[in-house]
């Protein structure tokens, strides 16, 4: 809010970095994860006119600053295409440290260490690129996963609009416990890649038997981690 000039900031809608994003609120400000102009890096203004302007830079500092967010172990490679969505209503005690996963399918297409409502979730796009493939494309709708500070994961829902390129959204969370999925679903194990351990989760839309068995790539049972009835 101090780089832009006041005469000019309410044509901005949204300015979007690489994997961060800031979003105006009337009553709280720009928010999100991207909190200050860098030197070298480049940016997208969003806004609802055309018009010129200059950044007002003068009480900047003349050294890069410090990322102070956490590595994610929730991997995912940075597009030149992405979109962000913003939270702003979760219906569960999510708490400062926990992460908001995105996915396309079964892909991780993004990730954010929650710090508050207005957390933005970054979510990639495929730009014909070999490590993009499966990240989301023109009307895809990214699901979100909510792993606490135990690691456990839980599915959330939402009326989530379709993905496109740089777009802003905003979004609300519900953690509905007594959903039955409607398919049977093996999720992206995280971390991926992993030393010593990884998470695998799935879901089963009635009671039924359960084997989950891991194969080398000759089709050799190398270990069966799970094999038993559980309930939907």
């Amino acid at each position: 809010g101090d780089g832009i000039p006041d005469d000019v900031e309410d044509f901005f809608t949204g300015v979007i970095g690489e994997g961060v994003a800031a979003s105006p609120n009337p009553v709280l400000g720009w928010v999100g994860s991207l909190s200050q102009f860098e030197g070298t890096k480049g940016y997208w203004a969003k806004v609802n006119a055309g018009f010129d302007f200059s950044y007002d830079l003068t009480n900047s500092s003349d050294r890069l600053s410090s990322d102070n967010t956490s590595e994610s172990p929730y991997e995912f490679v940075q597009s030149s295409q992405q979109a962000f969505y913003f939270i702003e209503d979760v219906n569960f005690d999510i708490q400062h440290g926990d992460w908001i996963v995105a996915y396309n399918d079964n892909i991780i297409v993004g990730s954010r260490q929650w710090n508050g409502i207005y957390t933005d979730i970054p979510v990639m796009g495929y730009d014909d690129s070999s490590y993009s493939i499966g990240y989301c494309r023109d009307e895809d709708s990214p699901r979100f996963v909510w792993i606490d500070h135990n690691g456990d994961a839980h599915h959330l829902t939402a009326d989530t609009p379709p993905w496109s390129n740089n777009e802003l959204y905003h979004i609300s969370l519900e953690y509905m416990q007594d959903v039955v999925p409607s398919e049977y679903s093996l999720i992206q194990n995280y971390p991926n890649p992993f030393n010593p351990s990884t998470t695998i989760s799935f879901t089963i839309p009635r009671d039924d038997h359960v084997m989950i068995s891991v194969f080398d790539l000759n089709g050799r049972l190398v270990s069966t981690l799970f094999d038993q009835s559980i309930d939907a």
